[in-house]
């Protein structure tokens, strides 16, 4: 993904729920601070109306955590979508430079029925700061692993 200083730039964080029915997503958001501003974390449109459990940014630390599901009377979903969008500022002097905007594996996905995380694989976005030229958007995904009815819930 190319990105230029002094602009702002998306990224969307996609999910295949493979058979699961997610209820809830707990993302923990890894940048570079001194490459990487103003990064903010709104929900995609493949939950209707999500409630917001936490939200965290550390712009020192470059983590931020946000997690985020159905309501309680809410049903489970399950398919692929975009459940979120990053947007970020990236510094000015920082042409030249590539950074990692990524989950971390603190991150988890709930599914009705599941004890643990179903959260199986995902990937970041590499960002290379060019000094001209156009933004382009990146795509974190994630995917979650299928239920096996031969392994119990721990077993995952």
């Amino acid at each position: 993904m190319n990105v230029m200083p002094g602009q702002t730039s998306t990224a969307q964080v996609s999910i295949d729920t493979s058979v699961d029915n997610v209820t809830a997503i707990q993302l923990e958001l890894g940048y570079d601070p001194n490459i990487l501003s103003n990064v903010k974390i709104v929900p995609g449109p493949f939950f209707k109306s999500p409630q917001v459990i936490y939200e965290k940014n550390d712009p020192i630390k470059g983590r931020y955590t946000y997690m985020y599901g159905i309501t309680p009377s809410g049903q489970p979903l399950k398919g692929t979508g975009v459940v979120a969008t990053i947007t970020f500022t990236v510094k000015a002097g920082t042409a030249g430079k590539q950074t990692q905007l990524g989950l971390l594996p603190e991150s988890l996905v709930t599914a009705r029925g599941v004890a643990d995380s179903v959260l199986l694989k995902s990937n970041g976005a590499l960002l290379n700061v060019t000094a001209s030229g156009t933004n382009t958007t990146g795509n974190i995904n994630t995917q979650t692993a299928p239920i096996d009815p031969q392994t119990s819930n721990s077993a995952r």
